[in-house]
């Protein structure tokens, strides 16, 4: 019987269904049986059922209570240290440079142990709203978040990125060409798709039969949640019969309420419940500029809804303007609106978009992709293990 290959797994965060990044780690913890992969976890959350690990210190984020960093390092403590020895990994799975990131970089290196890492979240564009009233700190906090991508991107062996944009950009910024590696997100089809529209559910979710334009998101102001609240604006100025469905919840949630009174926000719901509201809407609009990858529009795509996008992020990879989606030129909320207006006048179009959307989605199975990551972290292992076989013999000889 084949030995199972062992992973430190190494996060800060680590709770199902938070975000993009937790949907795909535990996407890939979740196929490790299956591939006959062994995982250890060290995070700050409560490790999962029917998985090894620590759970260790960490310290909230003030803007953002669900999110923790690990400030102290875990491998100084003996009782961790004694337990990852024991369990003795073949490969170090980092989730992010963070600082508990750097410290696993170090453990791993000081082992002489590859390491891996999934790119999930683009934070060198967050620094635009995050100082949006400093040009100076924006410029600081660019150059700093730079330095700090160099320093832990660079440290790795394998960096799974989701995206040809993104790919160009690391690199751009000094990131090793070699490292990087295209690895797509997947959709699960059984779950979103045109079969879950239930016209019902929508009339007793808005009270009423108008058409249902929907965004989904974490309510944070780096999904350029301004641009709704002016969209929002604009369909009360101009009278616009139509609802605008607000799907998530986050910090910036109280101030979305106060600003778009009249719109209908559902907070966080299940994935079978957002599977619904997609399928049942008439519009998914999406003016995130800060997505790596964008699973949220491929699932509205697999729902057959025909989705108006902004003109960066790790959508562009998949949404193919005037095919299946349209891509805004300018990312003003005027533009959504009068795409809006075209489409909804435009049955035809927009059956055309719907039916290029579901074809499109159809060829992000996450059981191909997840037995791509496997194979990766599988070839890195056997990489790592004849590199020290050279140079023991360089040593040796």
């Amino acid at each position: 019987m084949q030995a199972k290959l062992r992973v430190l797994f190494i996060s800060d965060v680590l709770i199902r269904d938070l975000d993009g990044a937790c949907r795909t780690m535990f996407k890939v913890l979740d196929a490790s049986s299956f591939h006959q992969v062994e995982f250890f976890i060290l995070s700050g959350s409560e490790i999962p059922p029917n998985f090894a690990g620590i759970r260790i210190k960490t310290m909230r984020i003030p803007f953002n209570a669900k999110y923790r960093i690990g400030l102290f390092s875990p491998f100084s403590n003996k009782a961790i240290n004694s337990a990852i020895v024991a369990f003795d990994p073949d490969i170090v799975h980092i989730s992010s440079p963070s600082v508990l990131g750097g410290q696993g970089v170090k453990w791993a290196q000081s082992k002489k142990l590859p390491i891996v890492t999934i790119y999930h979240t683009h934070f060198q564009s967050y620094m635009q709203y995050y100082f949006s009233k400093s040009r100076w700190l924006q410029k600081f906090s660019n150059k700093w978040v730079k330095h700090i991508y160099r320093s832990f991107y660079n440290s790795c062996d394998l960096i799974l990125v989701p995206s040809q944009q993104i790919k160009a950009e690391l690199r751009q910024i000094g990131i090793q060409s070699e490292k990087l590696q295209l690895w797509v997100r997947g959709i699960d089809n059984s779950m979103f798709n045109a079969n879950k529209k239930d016209d019902t559910y929508m009339l007793k979710l808005t009270g009423n039969a108008k058409k249902n334009i929907v965004f989904a998101s974490r309510l944070v102001w780096e999904k350029n949640l301004q641009l709704i609240i002016s969209f929002y604006l604009l369909l009360v100025e101009r009278n616009m019969p139509f609802n605008l469905v607000i799907v998530g919840d986050g910090p910036v949630k109280p101030r979305l309420e106060k600003e778009c009174p009249q719109a209908i926000f559902t907070g966080n719901l299940s994935h079978n419940e957002l599977s619904v509201i997609l399928a049942s809407s008439d519009v998914f609009i999406f003016p995130s500029e800060t997505e790596t990858f964008g699973n949220i529009v491929l699932e509205a795509m697999a729902s057959g809804v025909p989705v108006i996008v902004a003109p960066k992020g790790g959508h562009l990879s998949f949404v193919k303007n005037n095919y299946n989606g349209i891509v805004l030129r300018d990312n003003q909320a005027i533009h959504y609106l009068e795409t809006i207006e075209i489409l909804l006048n435009d049955q035809k179009l927009t059956t055309l978009f719907s039916k290029n959307a579901l074809s499109s989605s159809l060829h992000f199975s996450w059981d191909c992709i997840l037995e791509e990551y496997y194979k990766s972290i599988a070839a890195l292992y056997v990489q790592a293990e004849v590199e020290e076989v050279f140079q023991n013999s360089a040593v040796l000889g």
